[in-house]
């Protein structure tokens, strides 16, 4: 921005900020269109308009540069438009560093998929053409001159030292909670740019490890239930899909006396004949509904088996790391063109994957974290003129899942009154609903986030209310410090009888009060691997084991042919290889496992 812009800042408003930055947008693309470019490009430019929240952003990213920052971190949802906020952010960086200095300065955008970096150039091509682009891979011998570079993490985990660490004057980190893995991490702490932005959908990982360490609190934050409520993301019409078996121990009066109990009545798998007329009524039910020819569809699996199996019977195609990377890439053409409707995934399209038109999402038996639950939800979320709302079908595999949709809902919810007052609404009754925002039927409960539904049957309330008065009734026992070792070794037996608690799992529970945090039963068993043992199941030390001992395993078990993620994940569970996760962080990716083992 100019130096005048800059000046008078300090006495605007956030609505003369808004209008501000907003006309500075529009300066920078009428400055675009006088190019020679396509016409598509052109549409592009001029389709784009920023959002409020979009404005929002660039304030406190534009406030945060002027005090002096060099770093910022961008919490927005899926499908708000991440990416936008860098281009549009370093187009100013860049404007203000021509302007002071005279020269182009160099980007850098890094992402752990290569996927996500092809759909980040196409986005900088169409909001900042006349910056000259290019990608940075081991191969090269000299280093990039272009005014926006794009590499993945894994190219620069092994190149990182080949540039100065100031050679880039602005760094993207999008993903950037991936950037507290060990190898990414080495890179994110070897470059020194004037600027480096990070950009999350889900900031919170798995392993607990803070991404603020390096990034600090987020100067901006839009959730994705502030999202949904606010209306921003398409509308979501979520079912709960029960087997008839959970149903009818539900009517014929189930009592669960524990936590394992409730699990059990889950081990029911519907077949795969029921799952498939199922989408296909939901399928059905759209294109009437929407007057649409084909229904985008994405399907989410549990095994890369059931990922095939199911393809095959909806005449559609599986999608997971068992395919070749340009079999990969022609699937994922088709599916974004018009000549694939349905396509199934395993450990694929939870992160950066832009379909904006998939109207029907389905979850079989999916059991991730509340974070990936996100991300695989966000792929329907995002809309267009073409497309305003998204069907999801949820064929649940545990209760948690049930209750992180319950958790989803409430935090909606949360954000839903103030909305409406925003929006002029008092409150009352609109359309049927009731002012808590929940309607019912003889058969269902549906809640309301504003225009969105989120239907739950009667089965699943009463197993809901079942679930919490367990909760409850452990909530209300001795404080976990006066347990006894046992005690709490029969606790997490009883809650997963046939494998250990995972650390993951261990603060997934913690966080609903049933059980310690893993952080807790690392202090009082030495580790989780002492606990996990304490508990009865034989651990192995994969921590003990070096690169090349866990590669002789691997030939040992498959010597003609690289396995892939489901390999791994059965060989683990057989305690004959560490876990993928594990793998993957000590070999960097699970690619490079597959080469160092068999030279793929």
């Amino acid at each position: 921005m100019s130096p005048e812009y800059e000046n008078s800042w300090e006495h605007l408003s956030s609505e003369e900020r808004r209008k501000r930055i907003a006309a500075h947008i529009s300066d920078m693309r009428i400055g675009h269109r006088v190019l020679e470019e396509s016409h598509a490009q052109q549409e592009a430019i001029q389709d784009f308009e920023a959002r409020i929240y979009q404005l929002d952003a660039f304030n406190v990213l534009w406030t945060a540069r002027r005090d002096g920052a060099d770093r910022g971190l961008i919490h927005l949802a899926t499908g708000l438009g991440k990416t936008s906020v860098a281009v549009v952010d370093y187009a100013a960086f860049r404007q203000e560093q021509i302007a002071r200095t005279g020269q182009e300065p160099r980007a850098l955008f890094v992402v752990h998929q290569n996927n996500i970096l092809e759909q980040a150039d196409e986005r900088f091509a169409e909001l900042l053409p006349d910056a000259s682009r290019s990608f940075y891979s081991n191969r090269q011998r000299s280093l990039p001159e272009s005014g926006v570079t794009f590499a993945s993490f894994q190219a620069l985990s092994n190149g990182a030292h080949r540039f100065p660490e100031d050679y880039f004057d602005y760094i993207i980190y999008d993903e950037a909670h991936h950037t507290e893995a060990t190898t990414y991490k080495k890179v994110v702490e070897y470059f020194k740019p004037q600027f480096q932005l990070g950009l999350t959908a889900t900031p919170e990982r798995m392993d607990e490890k803070d991404i603020t360490e390096h990034f600090g609190e987020a100067l901006y934050t839009k959730s994705l239930p502030e999202a949904i409520a606010e209306k921003h993301l398409a509308t979501v019409n979520y079912n709960i899909v029960f087997d008839d078996a959970i149903k009818e121990a539900m009517q014929n009066g189930f009592e669960p006396s524990s936590l394992a109990e409730i699990q059990r009545l889950f081990e029911v798998q519907p077949r795969n004949e029921v799952i498939v007329d199922k989408i296909r009524e939901a399928q059905e039910l759209i294109r009437h509904e929407q007057d649409v020819e084909r229904v985008k569809t994405i399907i989410f699996c549990a095994d890369l088996e059931h990922a095939d199996a199911i393809a095959d019977m909806m005449e559609g195609e599986s999608y997971h790391s068992g395919k070749a990377e340009n079999q990969q890439a022609g699937l994922l053409n088709a599916f974004r063109g018009n000549e694939l409707e349905t396509i199934t995934v395993r450990d694929m399209f939870n992160e950066g994957v832009d379909i904006p038109d998939a109207r029907l999402i389905v979850f079989l038996r999916t059991t991730q974290s509340a974070t990936i639950f996100e991300q695989q939800l966000g792929r329907g979320l995002r809309k267009n003129k073409n497309k305003q709302e998204v069907t999801v079908l949820d064929f649940v595999a545990n209760i948690e899942r049930i209750t992180l949709i319950r958790e989803l809902v409430k935090n909606i919810d949360t954000v839903r009154p103030l909305q409406n007052k925003k929006d002029g609404d008092s409150g009352g009754d609109r359309s049927g609903h009731s002012e808590e925002g929940v309607s019912r039927t003889d058969e269902n409960i549906k809640v309301h986030g504003n225009d969105s539904e989120f239907i739950f049957s009667q089965e699943i309330i009463n197993l809901l209310d079942k679930y919490d008065a367990l909760q409850e009734k452990n909530k209300s026992r001795e404080k976990w410090v006066e347990w006894t070792d046992e005690a709490i070794a029969d606790l997490a037996r009883s809650i997963s009888p046939d494998a250990p608690l995972s650390a993951t799992r261990m603060s997934e529970l913690s966080k609903v009060g049933v059980f310690p945090n893993h952080k807790t039963i690392a202090e009082r068993f030495g580790s989780i691997t002492n606990f996990q043992r304490f508990c009865g199941f034989e651990i192995l030390n994969w921590s003990e084991y070096t690169r090349s001992e866990i590669i002789e395993l691997a030939r040992d078990l498959s010597p003609d042919k690289y396995m892939i993620i489901d390999d791994i994940n059965t060989y683990s569970k057989m305690k004959l290889l560490p876990s993928q996760a594990f793998i993957a962080e000590m070999f960097g990716s699970l690619r490079q496992f597959q080469k160092e083992a068999w030279g793929r």
